[in-house]
């Protein structure tokens, strides 16, 4: 019997492809499943369909561990106007990786010249900011003090989650 062990997905050397029209940008990526390369996805500019770069077992695993990764999210997918096949929801999750690794990296860009932090209420994409001094523990204990329960996260130099 196989272990239903939870596998990790992350993409890396990310390359974004530019079309005609900026709402159908794709991306090109390196899938990897538990640290090891298994492969290329994409999302073809333009409105194009997804594509991967796998073996076709890969490819099925990827397909059962992003129905079970979206949950519901999947359940959504299937009942909208599209046709989403395996391939649609593997390729809606490695588009969820994506947007994650873009988000690290610019957090990890902007973290280095000044502070970033979240607040309560605050939309996913704003931050609030302290320009020009990149994050120590001077400046995370006055947001501690000014913001106090309101202040959810703190940033550090390389973007991560500076505990409070």
């Amino acid at each position: 019997m196989q272990s239903m062990k939870k596998s990790i997905y992350t993409v890396t050397s990310v390359k974004a492809l530019h079309g005609w029209d900026p709402g159908e940008d794709g991306y090109l990526a390196t899938l990897r499943r538990d640290g090891q390369k298994i492969g290329l996805a994409g999302m073809e500019a333009n409105g194009g369909c997804e594509r991967f770069e796998m073996s076709d077992g890969d490819l099925e695993r990827l397909i059962e561990d992003a129905h079970r990764a979206l949950g519901q999210k999947r359940q959504d997918l299937e009942k909208s106007v599209h046709t989403w096949d395996g391939r649609g929801v593997a390729s809606e999750f490695v588009e969820q990786l994506v947007r994650d690794y873009e988000e690290q990296k610019w957090l990890k860009r902007n973290s280095k010249t000044k502070t970033l932090y979240k607040l309560k209420g605050q939309k996913p994409e704003q931050f609030g900011t302290w320009p020009k001094r990149p994050y120590s523990m001077e400046v995370h204990e006055y947001l501690v003090k000014k913001y106090g329960d309101k202040l959810v996260t703190v940033y550090d130099r390389q973007g991560g989650v500076a505990s409070l």
